[in-house]
């Protein structure tokens, strides 16, 4: 991972990787904390308040689309969430219409 670069969370939960992505892209990088739970997403944007970490965004979504801006992300993490999703093969395509295209 690099400076600067936009990462996506998936299934961000209570943020313990969203923020420490947002460590590591630093303050012109940008880490998307992707989620279903609006408790858990507004968990995130405290925890990421109280580290002075502005490059947080919270993003709900539906169980069937992560609702990410087309081609514009570096990097898609996800961690114990595909077993969740109805229909995986269908939501990887929407994740990768949202990776750059390089």
């Amino acid at each position: 991972m690099q400076q600067e670069q936009k990462v996506a969370d998936i299934g961000a939960g209570g943020g313990y990787f969203s923020l420490r992505f947002a460590e590591a892209v630093g303050k012109d990088g940008r880490v998307f904390a992707v989620d279903t739970n609006p408790k858990f997403l507004e968990f995130i944007k405290n925890s990421a308040k109280k580290k002075g970490l502005a490059n947080v965004e919270t993003v709900f979504t539906a169980a069937d689309n992560p609702t990410l801006p087309e081609k514009s992300i570096d990097l898609i993490f996800m961690r114990n969430v595909s077993h969740h999703l109805l229909n995986r093969a269908e939501y990887f395509k929407k994740l990768r219409n949202a990776l750059k295209p390089e």
